[in-house]
């Protein structure tokens, strides 16, 4: 036997050949199963149930997505910083790899302007501008 597969309710067996698989000594043995299909006025349109069941596995698929989705999407930390804040940004986004004993942050940079999406324009402690936008994962609060 195959396991059911949480996303779907189904396996993918089913899915693909639109019957349960069967272990080697129950096909060599008269089961139900097997019988089943061979018994008259029971006889049923296979391709129409295996297209009713994709659908329904599709459409199970979807929601749990959508549930897998909205829990991840509670976790999400979601980081503003106001103009004029100072800020540390993570040193291996800036290309500086923090080896063994380096610094995982450096700054502090002073937030500019506030772009879409999530991107912050910095400057450094002299006043110069940053060449490139910082996304906000990169960068944390910088406390005095």
């Amino acid at each position: 036997m195959t396991s059911h597969k949480t996303a779907t309710g189904e396996t993918p067996f089913v899915l693909a050949f639109e019957m349960e698989a069967m272990i080697p000594i129950e096909v060599g043995l008269p089961t139900q199963r097997k019988i089943e299909p061979h018994i008259e006025g029971q006889t049923t349109n296979h391709l129409d149930l295996l297209e009713e069941l994709r659908e329904q596995a599709s459409l199970r698929a979807a929601s749990y997505q959508n549930k897998i989705a909205r829990h991840f999407s509670t976790k999400v930390k979601i980081r503003r910083f106001r103009v004029g804040e100072l800020v540390f940004r993570r040193a291996a986004a800036a290309g500086h790899p923090p080896g063994k004993l380096g610094p995982v942050w450096e700054g502090a940079f002073g937030v500019i302007r506030k772009m879409r999406s999530g991107a912050y324009s910095l400057k450094d402690t002299l006043g110069r501008p940053l060449p490139m936008p910082w996304n906000a994962n990169d960068l944390k609060i910088y406390y005095k």
